[in-house]
């Protein structure tokens, strides 16, 4: 009987900063074709690691998907790898982290289609995090006209170059997240001081 290992608080968890790419709006007909992540310590501030690939799909690429993120059959084929490849190195980076990504639900949806296909189980833990649900004030407030993520980096003044690739909206996705953190994080410690 094995007996997994212990994880840590999952305030303790380090984050997975996630994007992908894909060649479609629906994981049930379309692949993963660009996988992108930051790894950091529990407060997001200390990188880890970085990686990104590209994926070879084994399912067409729709036009628009493509138009949007720069998918070439010829350039996929020399200078990606397979699925199961890439999902490797992915569940050892999440192993015990959090997800966190800008629109979870999408990304969520395709990485656990890609498990599905490669037989393979999350390591990391169930928890996930989404800026687009961590922006909803901001936008409730009228302070950002919409919740997509080049807009929350213009409103926090964040460097957000070569959108829909997946590595820089990894990166911009954590840049925006810190800095919600440090917009609610002095209001939590306030509150907190005046329930004490």
């Amino acid at each position: 009987m094995s007996i997994r290992p212990s994880l840590p608080h999952v305030k303790d968890a380090n984050i997975l900063f996630l994007d992908t790419e894909t060649g479609g709006l629906l994981a049930s007909k379309t692949d993963i074709i660009e996988i992108g992540c930051v790894l950091t310590d529990p407060s997001g501030r200390e990188v880890i690691e970085e990686w990104e690939t590209l994926v070879v799909p084994t399912r067409p690429v729709e036009p628009d998907a493509a138009r949007i993120n720069g998918y070439q059959a010829e350039k996929w084929a020399a200078e990606g790898v397979p699925l199961a490849t890439a999902m490797v190195k992915l569940l050892g980076m999440a192993r015990g982290a959090v997800m966190c990504c800008h629109n979870a639900p999408f990304d969520k949806a395709f990485v656990d289609a890609a498990l599905a296909a490669c037989k393979q189980r999350w390591t990391g833990r169930y928890h996930t995090l989404c800026t687009v649900s961590i922006a909803q004030p901001f936008l409730r407030k009228g302070l950002v006209d919409n919740v997509k993520l080049e807009t929350l980096a213009s409103y926090f003044d964040v460097e957000h170059s070569d959108a829909h690739r997946a590595l820089p909206d990894a990166r911009t996705c954590r840049a925006v997240y810190l800095a919600m953190q440090d917009v609610f994080e002095p209001a939590i410690d306030a509150y907190a001081a005046s329930r004490s």
